[in-house]
């Protein structure tokens, strides 16, 4: 009988051994896929436009001076939202919470549009106007949302709530400063915020390509504290994680990494919430599958997406931003409406 026992539990722990081996060359291909269909797109998308262009054909300046940098700066700005999508729903426990619904992107808006309303006219060395405003408009909502959540106690609940606030108090200033200006300026307000890639020059893409690489090395090094955080506070601390320090940390370097991003591409949303999701699906919960997952998921959606819009309805232009919203906002309805459900009041039963 023991030696029944014996080989019983054998043959289960062979069999343990043998489903973990099944997920780990799951998880290694669809990583493959991955980044395979990304680093495709970066080929391929430059191609398509106006016209269909080869590096080799006539239009080879073309190709290269600017449709090569639009692929590039939308490939980073994809990753970089979906990356910090996967930061803020880790830290917060929220499958809802990204850079758009905590308010980072709307102050980075209410920047830009207070620029092009004043029709100010600066330049900071190789920064333009408009993103060095767009930058001060996001960092001023972090430092608020950090000294109002984080040194008065953290609560992922009040935090997102205040995001929403902020975010319907600057869209009723943002549709004032449109009712207010000239014309012209209105126009100018309503293209910059539907999010575009078209006017991203090679000095945009530099400053992208810096911001990428500092802030990824950040976060890439906290991604052990994001799978406790993730379990809640009370298990990264018995781990000897100081939570409020690395989520304040995290949360300051996401907030401004959104705020470059937006201040060169304008609000994108829904990429930073809808591609930690598919990931999750597809590759588990641990941060540091995760992080190259998004990374190379996200840039490849927004590529397809800034190459869709460019050319369904060419010669005009659909904004990046307008593909994003009509694919991610019933995506953003479902995962509401799951979360509803999952979360839903029962009502206890009478004992009488």
């Amino acid at each position: 009988m023991v030696q029944d026992l014996k080989n019983s539990s054998t043959r289960q722990n062979e069999k343990g051994v043998g489903l973990l081996d099944s997920l780990y060359r799951r998880h290694f291909w669809v990583m493959i896929v991955i980044v395979s269909m990304s680093l495709l797109s970066l080929i391929i998308a430059p191609m398509f436009g106006l016209t269909f262009l080869t590096p080799w054909s006539q239009g080879s300046d073309i190709f290269w001076q600017m449709r090569v940098p639009r692929t590039l700066a939308a490939w980073l700005v994809g990753a970089g939202l979906s990356l910090s999508g996967l930061v803020f729903q880790a830290i917060l426990r929220n499958p809802l919470a990204e850079p758009f619904t905590l308010g980072v992107a709307a102050g980075a808006s209410l920047g830009a549009a207070i620029y092009i309303y004043f029709g100010v006219t600066l330049t900071l060395g190789v920064i333009s106007g408009i993103s060095f405003f767009a930058f001060i408009g996001a960092g001023l909502i972090t430092v608020m949302i950090y000294q109002v959540n984080f040194r008065s106690g953290h609560s992922p609940f009040k935090l997102l709530l205040m995001g929403v606030i902020l975010t319907f108090f600057i869209s009723s200033i943002l549709m004032l400063l449109q009712s207010l200006g000239k014309s012209s300026s209105a126009l100018a307000m309503m293209s910059w915020m539907m999010g575009r890639l078209s006017f991203v020059s090679l000095m945009d893409l530099y400053q992208l390509l810096g911001v990428t690489i500092l802030c990824f090395a950040l976060i890439y090094r906290y991604l052990p504290e994001l799978n406790l955080l993730q379990q809640g506070e009370v298990v990264a601390l018995s781990r000897g994680v100081n939570s409020g320090r690395v989520m304040g940390l995290l949360f300051l370097i996401v907030s401004l990494m959104t705020g470059v991003f937006v201040a060169i591409a304008g609000p994108i949303g829904f990429v930073g919430m809808v591609i930690p999701h598919v990931s999750r699906k597809l590759l588990g919960a641990d941060h540091r599958r995760l992080f190259l997952a998004v990374i190379f998921l996200g840039g490849f959606v927004l590529v397809v997406a800034d190459t869709l819009g460019s050319m369904i309805l060419k010669p005009a232009e659909i904004p990046v931003g307008v593909v994003t919203a009509i694919f991610g906002a019933p995506f953003f309805l479902f995962v509401l409406l799951r979360e509803g459900r999952v979360q839903k009041f029962i009502a206890p039963k009478d004992n009488n």
